[in-house]
């Protein structure tokens, strides 16, 4: 998806680009061929740039720098994995903490309707029951 946003961005730009938009080009393109393209045509720009593949690209590399952007993407997407992976843990837990809100619960000692709230614990969330609740204060 992003490398087909990035080639219509190129190609909607190319004759004249905005300022700043060969460096985001250099930083963002996943198409080998344009990348080498625009290593080229840019080089004193690719020369500064940060990214790895860039060098692999002003050499013209291709096939190594197609080698190369697989491996840069597969190292993005498990970054966002393990990213993703305690969020939506947290998530799950607040939906299964939705799901029985309202529960008797012999744990929990809960009765129906009882209020949950929010609290902070050492920086982390937790959910707890609410002290009161419109019947009385929640029997322990």
């Amino acid at each position: 998806m992003i490398t087909r946003l990035v080639e219509v961005d190129y190609a909607a730009h190319l004759a004249i680009p905005p300022p700043g938009r060969i460096a985001f080009w250099l930083r963002e393109m996943r198409t080998p061929e344009l990348l080498v393209s625009l290593a080229a045509q840019h080089s004193d720009l690719a020369k500064a740039a940060k990214r790895p593949l860039v060098a692999l690209a002003a050499a013209g590399d291709i096939t190594g720098l197609g080698s190369a952007l697989r491996a840069e993407e597969d190292a993005e997407r498990e970054a966002d994995r393990r990213y993703w992976e305690p969020l939506k843990a947290e998530l799950a837990q607040l939906r299964q903490a939705k799901r029985s809100f309202g529960r008797p619960s012999a744990a929990s000692g809960r009765r129906p309707g009882a209020i949950l709230q929010f609290a902070m614990f050492n920086g982390q969330f937790a959910i707890v029951p609410s002290p009161t609740h419109a019947s009385g204060p929640i029997a322990n």
